[in-house]
């Protein structure tokens, strides 16, 4: 009888927990839908729609947390006090990467993080494969991208990079959900095939390499494994030293001193904004006709359409502030920290910060779920 009761309790716990998890895995559709599907002719004018029911679902499970999790009076105030610097930063530039990057860690308090990249996973490919076939049907709207005369693919997507994100974001869930003692060099190679096709055909280069230097990286790690018997746990205390925690801060000091460098003519920088298709010039101009502040610049669309603004840290700086770099710096070290021990998830934050010097949208939380583990409790690091 005690057994049964209990059975019920648990089933009855479980059904809030479960409808909690169908309307985050909402919010990271309807956001990537409206990220990815901006060419797809007959869903573009539904996009603001879907846009606003996303943040609303964000609010209503936000508030949700709040009533549900129990909090100190000052942990209380902590958070609201952050919402509503990520509304004020709304209100005056317009950008939602303060509002994810507050609310999103939030969120992922009361969601299993494993589900949640078992999600994400499944709303890619499907997403992926629908704009393909839109794009193969006549349903996309058409441009052509060159790079040193040659054409690059973006079939259906707004840019070649972003098909190059969708690539590398599937190579990356696919990686972390094999079974941890059974991930054999051959699904290594199996699941990184489809990606890397893609990326060749967007000439996405930075994808293409990341998604290259991790699959070599697995297989040699693999083979010395075997061959020398080495513990997989020293591999991953190596991986995860103290050092890698400074990685965000450097990495937003490279790309302030890059710009400065090339204002001052540096000849080095001159040949890396050339590897990098003018990026560092691209900042270099934000830097020339904007300034910090604490919330954020408005800076409007059509100046980003023209001056794309492709540095994550770049762009959060400007478009989010101080307060916005801060949030963002707090969360990549919550992430490696929360990481520590587990090699496999260490290198693929690593991945995906290297990957914000070339690609903004990896530092928004309901398309790069990656970055919620640092707030998500169930969470075990093993390896």
């Amino acid at each position: 009888m005690i057994k049964k009761i209990k059975n019920k309790s648990s089933q009855t716990s479980s059904k809030p927990k479960s409808y909690y998890s169908i309307l985050l895995f909402a919010v990271m559709l309807l956001e990537q839908i409206c990220a990815f599907c901006p060419r797809v002719i007959f869903l573009s004018s539904y996009l603001p729609i879907m846009s606003n029911i996303a943040i609303a679902l964000i609010c209503i499970l936000v508030l949700a947390r709040l009533l549900v999790q129990k909090r100190t009076f000052r942990e209380l105030i902590i958070v609201i006090a952050l919402l509503l610097i990520a509304l004020l930063s709304y209100l005056s530039t317009g950008s939602m990467i303060l509002f994810f990057l507050i609310t999103m860690p939030l969120l992922a308090e009361g969601a299993e993080f494993k589900q949640v990249i078992k999600a994400d996973l499944i709303i890619k490919i499907s997403i992926t494969a629908f704009i393909i076939f839109c794009y193969k049907n006549g349903l996309t709207q058409e441009y052509t991208y060159f790079r040193d005369g040659a054409i690059r693919e973006s079939l259906g997507f707004t840019h070649p990079n972003k098909l190059g994100y969708m690539a590398l974001m599937i190579y990356l869930n696919s990686y972390y959900l094999l079974p941890k003692n059974n991930k054999s060099i051959t699904k290594r190679l199996l699941i990184a095939i489809i990606p890397l096709f893609l990326c060749v055909l967007a000439d996405s280069r930075t994808a293409l390499y990341a998604i290259l230097a991790i699959t070599v990286l697995s297989i040699i790690d693999k083979i010395f494994t075997k061959l020398f018997k080495i513990k997989k746990k020293n591999i991953a205390k190596n991986l995860s030293q103290k050092a890698i925690y400074i990685l965000p801060i450097a990495l937003v000091f490279a790309s302030l001193a890059s710009s400065f460098l090339y204002k001052q003519g540096n000849e080095t920088m001159y040949k890396l904004n050339d590897s990098l298709s003018g990026r560092i010039a691209l900042q270099n101009y934000y830097d020339n006709h904007y300034s910090y502040s604490l919330l954020g610049t408005a800076i409007d669309s059509e100046v980003l359409e023209t001056n794309p603004l492709d540095n994550g840290y770049y762009r959060v700086l400007y478009m989010n502030g101080v307060a916005g770099i801060v949030a963002l710096l707090i969360i990549a070290k919550k992430c490696l920290k929360k990481a520590d021990g587990d090699k496999r998830l260490t290198v693929f934050l690593v991945t995906l910060l290297l990957y914000g010097l070339s690609e903004w949208m990896i530092f928004r939380l309901t398309i790069t779920p990656f970055w919620m583990i640092a707030f998500e409790k169930s969470k075990k690091n093993e390896e």
